[in-house]
């Protein structure tokens, strides 16, 4: 899934009315269990157990990949956006799923892959985008391009 939202505020916002939503859900289901008639206890409902179970696992992990954008995001913002815009535009592309695969692909590597054809693959903007939103896993890696 592909989140394009505005800025990191608003990602962050959407992550807590995630978190919001899985708890009210919880909140739900737990007090029709102290009511004595638990929400799934009727055939008829029965199926609904592990669709609710699944719906709140995904508001929690969509929530946290919202977090994560979010810190890239937050980065781009960061980024003086003049003259050079590529490290700007790298990361809003990152936060906003642009180069998923990619980064799914780094993180794969682990760290005794060989960084350097790794990066050697990717286009420019695609190898800067990576860089930028691993660059804590990045460092000062072998085989990692500089600017």
């Amino acid at each position: 899934m592909t989140f394009c939202l505005a800025d990191a505020e608003s990602m962050r916002l959407l992550a807590t009315r995630l978190d919001e939503a899985a708890g009210e859900i919880t909140r739900l289901q737990g007090g029709s269990v102290v009511a004595g008639l638990p929400l799934t206890a009727r055939r008829e409902l029965a199926h609904y157990e592990g669709p609710l179970r699944d719906l709140v696992e995904w508001c929690h992990s969509s929530a946290a990949d919202l977090r994560r954008r979010a810190a890239v995001a937050a980065q781009a913002d960061l980024i003086d956006r003049e003259p050079s815009a590529g490290p700007y535009e790298a990361l809003k592309s990152a936060a906003a799923g642009g180069v998923d695969d990619e980064l799914a692909a780094f993180d794969r590597l682990g760290a005794d892959g060989d960084a350097a054809a790794f990066f050697a693959g990717l286009t420019p903007g695609r190898a800067l985008a990576v860089a930028l939103a691993r660059a804590r896993e990045v460092g000062a890696r072998a085989g990692v391009p500089f600017g």
